[in-house]
C-alpha cells in the first residue's frame, strides 16, 4: 500500500480498507486525502469583484431611453401639440374641445353621489333588519333554557380556540 501512495488515486485502497474495517476517523481522513488529490481547488477570476462592483453601478444609472417624469411630460404635451392641428382642421374650436368633458364629467359626479345614497340607504335598511334580529335573537335567548345553551356553546368555542391555538402555535425558530 505504501508504494502506492505516490500515485493519484494511490490512498483508495487505504480509504476503502479503513472503512471495512470500521475505523471511521482513519476512513474519513483517506478520503479527504484521495479527494484532494483528485480535484482542483476552484477559485473565482482575477477580475471578479471588479466585474461585480462595475455591474452594480451600471445598474443604478438610469436607462436611457426613459429618463424621467421631465421626458415623459415632454412626451405627453407634444402629443396633445400634434393632436390640436386636427382638431382646428376638424373645425372644432379650442374651448368646444377643453369644454366638452365638464358636463360629462358633472353627470357622472352626479350619478356617484346618488349611487352613494342609494348604497347608504341600503346599508341603513340592512342595518335596522340587523337590529330588529338581534332583538328577537335576545328576547329568545332571555327565556327558557336558552341563556344556558348560549353559555355552554361559548364555552365549548372558547375552548376550541385555546386548543387550537396551542396545537397549531408556530415553532419558536419560527419567531
Amino acid at each position: 500500500m505504501s508504494s502506492d501512495s505516490h500515485r493519484p488515486g494511490g490512498e483508495l485502497p487505504g480509504w476503502i480498507e479503513a472503512e471495512l474495517a470500521g475505523r471511521l476517523d482513519e476512513a474519513d481522513a483517506a478520503f479527504a486525502r484521495v479527494f484532494a488529490a483528485s480535484t482542483e481547488r476552484l477559485s473565482p477570476p482575477a477580475r471578479f469583484a471588479d466585474l461585480v462592483v462595475e455591474r452594480a453601478l451600471r445598474a443604478r444609472e438610469p436607462s436611457p431611453a426613459w429618463l424621467g417624469v421631465p421626458v415623459r411630460v415632454v412626451i405627453g404635451l407634444a402629443m396633445v401639440l400634434m393632436g390640436l392641428p386636427i382638431a382646428f382642421f376638424s373645425g372644432v374650436g379650442l374651448f368646444e374641445l377643453l369644454a366638452g368633458p365638464g358636463p360629462r364629467v358633472a353627470s357622472a359626479f352626479v350619478r356617484l353621489v346618488a349611487l352613494a345614497g342609494g348604497a347608504a340607504s341600503a346599508a341603513s335598511a340592512a342595518w335596522s333588519v340587523a337590529a330588529s334580529v338581534g332583538e328577537a335573537v335576545l328576547q329568545a335567548c332571555a327565556t327558557g333554557p336558552g341563556p344556558l345553551i348560549l353559555l355552554l356553546n361559548v364555552l365549548l368555542a372558547v375552548a376550541g380556540y385555546v386548543g387550537l391555538r396551542r396545537l397549531l402555535a408556530p415553532a419558536k425558530e419560527c419567531w
